[in-house]
């Protein structure tokens, strides 16, 4: 596993962002094929969530407890799939429980100002596709930058 990739570390972000909404905990040493990688555990209604971590990522994760051995929770056996049909379960169980269902979440409409990676944009066009419930499953943006803002 090498960290080459910069999306890890948007990734990264996201997992740290999901450690503060549920419980978590880092293992250091828990996967024996990759020693070196530690392994964030997250503890949700819907079943375990587990991802590799880049060590230049920990500073993330300061919010984190850390452990390994007897201390640390077992993996549950879950696959990459299984992790993402929870994660999805759980968004899904989110935006039902919205008082007033999907719309009552905060949206990002045209015109929005949006930070990503430190520098400001405008949302000049936004896609947003659904399950046949009505439920949200993806977004798309297109940014320009935002002259204003620089």
């Amino acid at each position: 596993m090498a960290d080459e990739n910069p999306i890890y570390r948007e990734r990264a972000h996201l997992i740290a962002h999901l450690a503060t909404v549920y419980p978590a905990v880092i293992v250091l040493g828990s996967d024996r094929e990759n020693p070196t990688w530690p392994v964030i555990f997250v503890d949700t209604p819907q079943g375990q969530l587990s991802w590799h971590l880049s060590g230049d990522d920990m500073d993330l994760f300061k919010h984190v407890r850390i452990t390994t051995g007897e201390h640390a929770p077992a993996w549950d056996g879950h696959t990459t799939p299984e992790k993402y049909e929870r994660l999805d379960a759980l968004t899904a169980d989110r935006v039902k429980a919205a008082p007033d269902g999907p719309d009552a979440l905060p949206s990002l409409a045209t015109g929005s100002i949006v930070l990503v990676m430190g520098k400001r944009y405008v949302i000049d066009k936004r896609r947003h596709f659904s399950l046949a419930d009505g439920l949200p499953v993806h977004v798309e943006l297109e940014l320009i930058p935002d002259r204003d803002g620089e």
